[in-house]
């Protein structure tokens, strides 16, 4: 058995579990995981299937196309469902391509937490009386809304939830400003 990282951008892998930055672009590289040379498998071909972990997480293999929705700022632990859906429908400074995605992924710290199946796209009004109170509630400071933004209308996804719970470490680079990012868009 070895441990080995891998890097969540070039995907290229380390057997020295004492390295931390991928030496081809200096990304954080992904916690260690197991790989048993019993296996048929090649390295890169574990990485590719998604059965590299990211801590105790499979990294995801996206193939559908979407939006991954950062939400590190509003999400807590006790979040409701609906509260979540909130949230990560908008209110978004968003490009067009938006109307190439047909999935929105609610991501909490590179964990995907939900996925909803998007209907349509529209102008974002002000906030929703839920999300204003659960808001102030937890004594969170938002910027007034200025430019023009958009917010999905949707509904959960049936037939994606096996991405729930998976790692985005293969898309998202850690610290990044934007909370959106495509995937396969």
């Amino acid at each position: 058995m070895t441990l080995l990282k891998s890097c969540p951008t070039c995907h290229r892998t380390y057997s020295d579990p004492t390295f931390s930055f991928c030496f081809d672009d200096g990304a954080l590289l992904s916690t260690a995981f197991e790989y048993t040379s019993e296996d048929d498998t090649e390295v890169e071909t574990v990485i590719a299937s998604g059965k590299a972990l990211q801590g105790d997480h499979a990294v995801a293999d996206i193939t559908e196309p979407v939006i991954l929705i950062t939400v590190n700022r509003l999400y807590k632990p006790d979040i409701s469902p609906q509260l979540l859906y909130e949230i990560t429908r908008g209110i978004w400074r968003i490009s067009e391509r938006r109307n190439n995605a047909k999935y929105a992924f609610a991501v909490y710290k590179g964990i995907i937490r939900e996925v909803y199946k998007i209907d349509s796209w529209h102008p974002a009004k002000a906030d929703s009386d839920a999300r204003k109170k659960w808001i102030d509630d937890k004594g969170i400071k938002v910027d007034k809304v200025t430019r023009q933004r958009w917010q999905f209308d949707g509904r959960v996804s049936a037939e994606l939830q096996h991405y729930v719970g998976q790692s985005t470490a293969k898309y998202q680079v850690r610290g990044a400003q934007n909370p959106i990012k495509y995937v396969n868009c």
